[in-house]
């Protein structure tokens, strides 16, 4: 250690552009007071834009009707005033819009909108007229768009330009850390030196693994936001408990706390989390797109902790990359993440107690690993499966039994004390957490119990086609290695934790019949089945000569990305009906001599519904219902109902039929 600290400083000083500690320091807090300043500026700017009207909506209309008409006007910011009244921010302002919002058969009246005339009069919020020409100035419509991003870059620049002065307060940890990652390295490069037939072209790879991981992380993070931006939220019913969070976020801006934790649910820590985005949407304006990049972003965080999962397992640098990229490959990984559901969460919940677990230390790790287990379950109920299989890993990763029992015995503690301190905060503000989560298991039956055993390998195939094929080849080559060699630990995780979830998930679909089996279920195997193909590939690889890697390893990549790039092209250009609607409505050839009739643009469930056509008809807009996209009929159809589905015309059309 010596050696390494004395060498540190030299190698620091030899050639360094960084930052002092006192210039970083001042940077950093002209980035900060200059973010706060923007932040500041935008929520002076916002309230001066738009327009501000009240709706008083009918008695028949509910709330995901409310919320669906809301995107389709355009009706932003939205606050109860008294009743059934709302004041919204209007961001369109014209004619065609204000006659839309007037004529809406759930608007039973507006105020601050001339009828007459279809033009806003007297703004809601008083503003002057000079106030208004204002917000119509260029300069200030732009401000109001790039402001939060420049905020958010400005911090980003302090965290960085900090980063000198913590180095500098706390030189003792920095040397720790430095000998703990040389040490790592020596331990990784003694792993590599006894793979054999290795070249120095693996030693590039390995030594270029993190850059290849940043572009694979960055590259997701760039699907996703295309995802989240080309709309689809609000589309399934469960995204409706997102507006628990904005409730949150409302009621302690008030100062309410109490009210807030009783609005958590079935599903606490989702509430608690999406209060998050749902306080940058009252700082902003409600935008469904805010929550959907800020849950996107933990599908991003899965891939990259299963490459450190990998890592800490054994596996090389290279190794865990290839883990990080099965993920990443995976459009079951990819798709849900539009919409504004826990599942991601929760996994990043349950990889965090699997990464937790497998690493070395006594109690402490062990009561850490149940803790972040329970977070999984207390964020979505669903994945108690990956909570409960990074507690077995944890378990049975033990070099001796005795430190095995230790294990279970505190991760369990952790595991049932956090879930014990959430059902004491829900029974200390009149709630009960155990009712409210039996009431949801008895409320899980929608689909059928018989099929649990099959349902995830089908809705595999049909969300990853080849990719499928290649995990069955991976566990294919794991099994025939078993029997000449000892499994390296990367692959015993996998093997763990992919029984644990399968196991679980049939056992309690078709022999207990307490969950039907879904595809948001079924995914929770991707991440095991990942790490076994991570190791095989890479064994599969090594095991053939080095002429022969030249061109298969290549190959065999590209032929990934191409089912990957095919998998993921109807996801990334999917319309969703309240989309298909609104662009429908602005559709500049809708003459005024005929009736509209709009066909299969909602929901669909159980199955498709009969629709009598007019005998005269031309279709002026269509695209294809999300159900055409075979993975959602995995989430509570029946086989009858997919079949229904799937043998119907279920496309969504606009037709104009001749008075």
């Amino acid at each position: 250690m010596p050696d390494i600290e004395r060498a540190a400083p030299h190698q620091h000083s030899r050639g360094s552009r960084t930052l002092s500690p006192r210039a970083g320091l001042v940077l950093a807090a002209a980035a900060w007071v200059a973010a706060l300043a923007a932040v500041g500026a935008h929520h002076i700017v916002s309230p001066m834009l738009p327009p501000r009207v009240h709706v008083r909506w009918s008695e028949a209309t509910t709330s995901t009707e409310r919320i669906s008409v809301e995107r389709e006007l355009g009706l932003l910011s939205g606050a109860r005033e008294q009743g059934r009244t709302w004041s919204y921010a209007l961001r369109d302002v014209s004619t065609t819009t204000i006659v839309r919002l007037v004529r809406h058969p759930l608007v039973e009246d507006t105020h601050y909108i001339d009828r007459s005339t279809a033009t806003l009069s007297v703004d809601a919020s008083g503003r002057a007229a000079w106030v208004r020409d204002l917000a119509q100035m260029p300069f200030v419509q732009m401000s109001q768009r790039w402001l939060p991003p420049l905020a958010f870059a400005l911090a980003m620049v302090g965290v960085v330009a900090s980063w000198p002065v913590w180095r500098r307060l706390t030189p003792r940890a920095w040397r720790q850390l430095q000998y703990s990652a040389a040490r790592a390295r020596r331990a990784v490069l003694a792993r590599v030196d006894r793979i054999p037939s290795r070249s120095s072209r693996g030693t590039a790879l390995g030594r270029s693994a993190p850059v290849h991981l940043v572009l694979i992380l960055l590259t997701s993070m760039v699907l996703r936001i295309w995802l989240v931006t080309s709309g689809g939220q609000f589309y399934w019913g469960d995204e409706t408990r997102y507006e628990i969070a904005r409730d949150i976020a409302r009621t302690l801006a008030h100062g309410d706390v109490l009210y807030a934790f009783s609005r958590m649910g079935q599903h606490p820590l989702f509430g608690v989390i999406g209060a998050i985005p749902a306080t940058v949407e009252r700082i902003t304006h409600e935008d469904p797109r805010v929550p959907g990049l800020f849950f996107a972003a933990f599908s991003v965080m899965n891939i990259g902790l299963l490459a450190a999962i990998a890592k800490r397992s054994g596996a090389t640098e290279r190794d865990s990359v290839i883990a990080g990229a099965l993920l990443a490959l995976s459009a079951s990984m990819l798709y849900f993440a539009r919409h504004l559901l826990p599942y991601d969460v929760a996994m990043t919940f349950g990889l965090a107690a699997l990464y937790v677990g497998l690493g070395r230390g006594g109690r402490v790790r062990s009561l850490a690993c149940g803790i972040v287990a329970a977070c999984a379950f207390l964020t979505y109920t669903g994945y108690w499966t990956l909570g409960g299989a990074a507690m077995v890993v944890h378990v049975l990763d033990a070099e001796t039994v005795k430190t095995g029992l230790r294990r279970a015995v505190f991760s369990a503690l952790g595991l049932f004390a956090t879930i014990g301190f959430a059902v004491l905060g829900s029974l200390a503000v009149g709630e009960n957490l155990i009712r409210a989560l039996a009431a949801f298991s008895g409320q899980v039956d929608q689909g059928d119990f018989r099929e649990g055993w099959r349902l995830p390998w089908a809705y595999l195939w049909h969300a990853e086609h080849v990719i499928v094929l290649v995990w069955l080849f991976a566990l294919a080559w794991v099994v025939v290695a078993w029997r000449s060699r000892r499994m390296p630990r990367l692959v015993r995780v996998g093997l763990i934790g992919l029984a644990f979830v399968y196991g679980a998930l049939v056992a309690t679909s078709v022999v207990t019949h307490t969950f039907v089996m879904y595809g948001r279920l079924a995914r929770q195997m991707v991440p095991f089945l990942c790490l076994i193909a991570a190791w095989a590939l890479a064994d599969f690889l090594r095991a053939r000569s080095p002429s022969t890697r030249v061109w298969l390893a290549p190959t065999v990549a590209l032929l990934l990305i191409a089912q990957a790039a095919f998998n993921f092209a109807t996801p990334l250009t999917q319309v969703f009906p309240a989309e298909f609607l609104r662009d429908a409505r602005r559709d500049h050839r809708l003459p005024d001599d005929g009736d509209l009739v709009i066909v299969n643009a909602k929901h669909l469930y159980p199955g498709p519904e009969a629709v009598a056509l007019p005998t005269r008809y031309t279709v002026l807009m269509r695209a294809p219902h999300p159900l055409q996209y075979l993975p959602y009929q995995y989430e509570g159809y029946r086989p009858s109902q997919r079949a229904a589905l799937r043998s119907a015309d279920i496309e969504m059309k606009v037709l104009l039929v001749p008075r």
